[in-house]
């Protein structure tokens, strides 16, 4: 893919407002229709949150739908450069992921199912930003734990490693920006 919107994507990181009010994620942006369709959601500045679990976001870019937590793994450390995935439930587990990679940033979305799920990220080269559409997840970074719910986002520096844990029914919209593209945008 070529990097043709990661100018659009880098100005709405640092200038869009996400604003979750009863159910209802507000893009607050002059071109929040433009990263709605960008998503593969209908090109509305506010979108309910049902309408997003329905329309799966990214679907254009799946990664993996499996009952398999081996094949979850495979994809996770090959698709994301996760070091480790673990399950505490193999035997109804349910994951999905779609990933959107241009050259200096990507797009992705996830859920988990039955059972707590973890994965282990290392150190990168890029920064991450976790969105919650549905459930909880907890991100660990030096020791220091951070919610990810309706409530509350993640940001995960570059150069910091993180575990993240799932709650069962956990689904997120993240983002990985490469720390050049972050230097470029703010010099």
């Amino acid at each position: 893919m070529s990097d043709k919107p990661a100018s659009f994507v880098a100005s709405l990181l640092l200038g869009a407002v996400f604003v979750n009010i009863r159910g209802h994620i507000v893009l607050r942006h002059p071109a929040g229709e433009r990263f709605s369709a960008l998503m593969g959601w209908k090109p509305d500045r506010r979108l309910m949150l049902p309408q997003l679990l329905h329309n799966e976001p990214l679907h254009r870019f799946p990664v993996v739908r499996t009952t398999d937590p081996d094949e979850m793994r495979s994809a996770l450390v090959k698709t994301y450069g996760a070091r480790s995935f673990d399950t505490s439930d193999s035997q109804i587990f349910f994951a999905r992921a779609t990933f959107a990679k241009f050259e200096s940033f990507g797009i992705g979305f996830c859920a988990y199912g039955a059972g707590n799920s973890s994965v282990q990220f290392p150190e990168d080269d890029f920064a991450r930003i976790q969105l919650s559409l549905r459930g909880k997840s907890y991100t660990t970074i030096n020791r220091r734990r951070i919610v990810i719910d309706n409530e509350q986002a993640c940001v995960t520096t570059p150069g910091k490693s993180a575990k993240i844990v799932f709650e069962p029914d956990f689904e997120q919209i993240f983002l990985r920006i490469e720390t050049a593209a972050i230097r470029r945008a703010l010099s």
